[in-house]
C-alpha cells in the first residue's frame, strides 16, 4: 500500500518527472508512509476518512513489523508484555475503528440484513461468520485492500477531488467474511 500512496501522490503532482520523483527516495523527508500520508491529505489528495484510516493501518503494521511483544509503559514492564496480536486491546480497536467499512455502507447492510431475519424469525440468532464490526484482523484486512485498490485506480484520475470511500449498492456481505 505504501508504493501505491507513493504513486497515487506523484501521479497528481503538476510534475511527476524524475525530479519529482526524487521527494520520496531514501533519505528524504517524505521517503515513508506516515509523511506521505500526511502531506496527501494536507494538500487535499485525501479526505480524512481515508488519511485516518492510513494512520491506523501504519500504526498496526509497525506493531507487527517491528514488535514482537506490546509493552506498555508500566513500572514493571515484565508484567506488561502481551504477544502483538489483533487480539490485543489497543491493536483490536485500532483495526476496529477504521473507517472504511462503516462509509461504504458495509456495517449499516449487516445491521440492516440481521434486523430483517430477526423480525421474519423471532427466534434468530445471528450464528454468522465473525462480520467486518466485530473481527479486528478482517476489518484491518479489507480495509487495506480496498485502499489499495483505490490507490491504484485512482492515479490517473486528477479531478481535484480527494480519494474518498464511496457507498456501495450491491455488495454479497457473504463473500467478505
Amino acid at each position: 500500500m505504501e508504493s501505491e500512496l507513493t504513486r497515487f501522490i506523484v501521479s497528481r503532482l503538476v510534475n511527476s518527472t524524475g525530479t519529482t520523483r526524487k521527494l520520496f527516495k531514501r533519505g528524504s523527508a517524505i521517503e515513508s508512509f506516515g509523511p506521505q500520508t500526511t502531506l496527501a491529505y494536507a494538500v487535499g489528495f485525501i479526505s480524512e476518512d481515508v488519511c485516518c484510516d492510513l494512520n491506523l493501518i501504519r500504526e498496526i503494521r509497525n506493531k507487527f513489523a517491528h514488535e514482537v511483544w506490546y509493552v506498555e509503559h508500566k513500572q514493571d514492564p515484565e508484567d506488561a508484555r502481551v504477544l502483538v496480536t489483533f487480539a490485543h486491546p489497543k491493536i483490536m480497536a485500532w483495526a476496529l475503528s477504521l473507517k472504511c467499512p462503516r462509509a461504504i455502507g458495509l456495517d449499516e447492510q449487516h445491521n440492516k440484513r440481521t434486523e430483517e431475519l430477526k423480525k421474519q424469525f423471532p427466534q434468530f440468532q445471528d450464528e454468522s461468520k465473525p462480520t467486518l464490526q466485530q473481527e479486528p484482523r478482517a476489518r484491518f484486512e479489507f480495509t487495506c485492500d480496498r485502499l489499495r485498490t483505490l490507490l491504484t485506480l485512482n492515479q490517473h484520475k486528477n479531478n481535484g477531488v480527494p480519494l474518498q470511500y464511496q457507498p456501495e449498492t450491491t455488495i454479497n456481505l457473504d463473500s467478505l467474511v
